[in-house]
Formats: C-alpha cells, structure tokens, sequence
C-alpha cells in the first residue's frame, strides 16, 4: 500500500509546480503519516482515515503559513487596472460619448459617463469594463 502513498505524494507536489500554489504539498504529509501508520501494522482503513486527517490539518495550517510567507516576501505589484483606475489624462480631440486614444501606451475606447471633455482638458478613468475605459471630466 505505500506504493499509493508515494504515487500520491508525487502527484501533490507535481500539481503544486504546475499551479504554483503551494499548497497541495501539504497534504503530502498526511500521505507521509498514512505510510508510517502503514510500516506499523495497520489496515487500509486505519491508513486512509489517517492520511485525510493528517492532509486535511496540514492542507488547513500549511495555507495559512503559506499566505503569510507570500505577503511578506513576494513584491505586491498592482495589476493594470490598479494602475489605471484613478489616473488623470489629457483629451487629444474632444470626447462626446465614446473615443479612441493611446492611454499609457495602449489604444483604449473611452466611454465619457459625464460633460463633454474638449480636446486638451483633463479626464480621470473610473473604470474598466469590456475592454472600454470609463472616464469622467476632470473639474
């Protein structure tokens, strides 16, 4: 039976590298614990009962350290719409309803959800949705 542990076992750490989570892993150790109990004499079901206990617990603790570890030593840079939402621009041809313009490098269509925003004035962006830039004009 420990051949199905080990099997288990690598498969765990084979779709933690894949998915880069980290968190599969742990429920190695309850695999571990099911091939120790196993090397003692007990049944298949005393192993299984063991190896989801011990995986659950490990899975439950082990997530909570691995958040912790990632928050503290992983840089948290913000995705494009953190960047965005919020920032100010300056019109190159008036904006009635919608227009298109290269905002940061990127050729957005503007959605105006206010006053008509003449070429050179400033808008800020609100939002993002279906590939559209919400804006309003800066006042």
């Amino acid at each position: 039976m420990a051949w199905i542990w080990i099997a288990l076992i690598i498969v765990v750490v084979i779709l933690d590298m894949a998915t880069s989570n980290i968190l599969y892993s742990w429920m190695g150790l309850g695999f571990l614990s099911a091939i120790f109990v196993g090397s003692l004499g007990a049944g298949a079901p005393l192993q299984i009962v063991t190896a989801c206990l011990v995986g659950a617990l490990a899975f439950v603790i082990g997530s909570k350290i691995s958040r912790k570890y990632l928050k503290k030593h992983i840089d948290q840079t913000p995705i494009l719409t953190d960047k965005i939402i919020g920032s100010l621009h300056t019109a190159e041809r008036d904006i009635v309803e919608e227009e298109q313009q290269k905002v940061n490098g990127i050729y957005w269509l503007l959605r105006n959800e206010g006053q008509v925003i003449k070429k050179g004035e400033q808008f800020r962006i609100i939002g993002i949705k279906n590939n559209r830039l919400y804006i309003v004009k800066e006042i």
